[in-house]
């Protein structure tokens, strides 16, 4: 979820502030990236800490991961991230009205079967 892209020096773009939901074989991680003063920075969020098991979510099997963004009864945005049986609440400090979504794929084989955004 990202705010607006950037670039960087040769016009190239780049993320700044931006929040990142990590599907990974020990679990689920909510990280917040921020950007000040040309410098990124970011911090974790949220955790399934929990379950920090080595193979929690197996390679090669599907998962449906399901992230809700919503406010609660005096206006705060709240987000929810919900796989299998993991579910994690996070703030969404500073979140802004628009964002993009979007999927980034890295630290090995990545497969996607599926993406959908609905209000």
């Amino acid at each position: 979820l990202a705010c607006p892209v950037g670039a960087n020096d040769d016009g190239y773009p780049e993320y700044r502030e931006h929040w990142e939901i990590v599907l990974f074989n020990k679990g689920l991680n909510v990280w917040h990236h921020m950007y000040s003063d040309g410098k990124p920075s970011w911090e974790k969020i949220a955790s399934d800490a929990n379950y920090r098991a080595p193979d929690r979510f197996k390679a090669g099997q599907k998962y449906e991961l399901t992230v809700k963004i919503f406010h609660d009864e005096v206006g705060y945005p709240w987000g929810t991230v919900t796989c299998d049986d993991s579910v994690i609440r996070f703030p969404l400090n500073d979140f802004p009205e628009e964002v993009l979504a979007g999927i980034t794929a890295c630290e090995g084989e990545n497969r996607f079967y599926d993406f959908k955004i609905s209000k």
